[in-house]
């Protein structure tokens, strides 16, 4: 069994990496028809009239990107089939 001991230097660089990895963000534009863009508008305005802070498009969209992960894939599909 070989057990490898770093540095608190190495073990700082390592971690200092890993946050620098998790916060990094790569920026995506897409387009929205303008009916998409009304939903859009609808929900964030429902969304503000329940929160006690400013929620952006941007964070609307984050929420509805993390449902879309928890899911089932089928449900998605017929989603997207009423929209195609």
């Amino acid at each position: 069994m070989i057990i490898e001991l770093k540095s608190p230097k190495d073990v700082a660089t390592d971690e200092a990496d890993a946050l620098s990895k998790k916060t990094y963000t790569q920026p995506k534009s897409f387009r929205l028809t303008p009916d998409d863009n009304e939903s859009l508008q609808k929900i964030v305005k429902a969304v503000n009239r329940e929160s006690r802070r400013k929620i952006s498009e941007t964070k609307v969209i984050q929420a509805l990107i993390q449902i879309g992960t928890k899911t089932q894939p089928s449900k998605l599909i017929k989603a997207l089939g009423e929209i195609l």
